[in-house]
């Protein structure tokens, strides 16, 4: 890794004067540091596929910086800054996961951090599902607050029913340890409140997977659950009659219009619709970066670490609930934790190794 990020350092001082792939010769030069930053975050990432995905990434973004220079997009200040915000994402994420892997900070820590959080966001949503909001009573202070939703919608402070129950799902499992035990009912009744299929199936799984190796009459077990599961989706909640469906294929239809869009996407800054998203992480990733990139996604999904059952549980509830949740991914607060789950597995794996 010191190598390649020397070599990186080097290749940095001696282009990026030269790089004016800009609107102007300072907005290319800031496009070229945030490549060179992306390459360096790259090389610091341990696993071999989230370093590849990244890469790819940082490719994209390139492609779309030395596009808009030769005048193929609208050279205007808005299209760059779309540019640079989708860059920032990726470098923010990235440069958070590497800050989370290479910090000594014990385990448990970080998961009696989670707990915290969580529990304080269950909490909230609850109160909110009977009318009662002391955070935005008390922001309402300060600032006006307005919101689509009802006023009972169990959101937290994440913004959306769906978001917070990603949240809450994806945090469920570190409360399978000691005292922490006594908040899985509150973990459950958020999610109950919240009223999105996805995340409750996802916790589910996720706690099913964990328990697993105690569970009597396992094939019993797993026979009732796997068929309650296709009555739900078929029968009593038809998970084909969802809107998210026709989204879903409408998605596939586009992206398989053309061979270089199958390959490789529409590129990071695409939109499927304006205002609206796909609501699948794997779709939104095969739109942005092709099968190339989601290739690298499930590469990863199905190569990671396994040892922490604990970190597992929490990894498979964050990989279910991206089906039918974008927030997993694309909100920040979910990103963050489902990124901390991925450092910690990361960071346990190379110490074992």
């Amino acid at each position: 890794m010191a190598r390649n990020v020397n070599i990186t350092i080097i290749l940095s001082l001696v282009l990026i004067p030269f790089a004016v792939m800009g609107q102007n010769v300072h907005y290319g030069h800031f496009h070229a540091l945030i490549l060179a930053v992306m390459v360096f975050c790259a090389f610091a990432v341990p696993n071999t596929w989230l370093r590849s995905f990244l890469l790819y990434a940082t490719g994209w973004v390139a492609w779309l910086m030395v596009n808009l220079f030769i005048g193929r997009y609208a050279t205007t200040t808005n299209m760059s800054l779309v540019l640079i915000d989708g860059s920032f994402y990726l470098l923010l994420g990235a440069a958070f996961f590497i800050a989370v892997c290479y910090s000594d900070m014990k385990d448990e820590t970080l998961f009696n951090a989670i707990c915290i959080i969580a529990i304080i966001q269950a909490v909230l949503a609850i109160l909110q599902f009977f009318g009662v909001n002391p955070f935005f009573d008390f922001v309402r202070r300060f600032v006006k607050v307005t919101s689509e939703l009802p006023a009972t919608a169990a959101i937290g402070t994440l913004g959306n029913n769906k978001f917070l129950a990603a949240f809450c799902a994806i945090s469920l499992p570190f409360f399978f340890r000691g005292k922490w035990f006594y908040g899985v009912p509150v973990i459950a009744l958020s999610l109950i409140f919240a009223q999105t299929t996805t995340a409750f199936v996802a916790a589910a799984v996720g706690a099913g997977y964990f328990f697993y190796p105690r569970i009597r009459f396992k094939k019993t077990v797993l026979g009732a659950l796997a068929g309650a599961g296709l009555l739900y989706a078929f029968i009593w909640h038809p998970f084909l009659n969802n809107p998210r469906f026709e989204y879903w294929l409408d998605g596939i239809r586009q992206i398989t219009g053309s061979w270089a869009s199958i390959i490789f996407g529409f590129g990071p800054t695409s939109k499927w619709r304006s205002g609206d998203e796909l609501h699948n992480v794997y779709l939104m990733v095969w739109w942005s970066y092709g099968i190339i990139g989601l290739g690298i996604l499930i590469r990863y999904i199905l190569t990671v670490a396994r040892e922490n059952r604990l970190l597992f549980s929490a990894f498979i509830i964050a990989c279910i609930d991206a089906i039918g949740n974008h927030g997993v991914a694309y909100t920040v607060p979910t990103a963050m934790l489902t990124i901390t789950i991925m450092a910690l597995i990361e960071r346990g794996h190379e110490q074992r190794v």
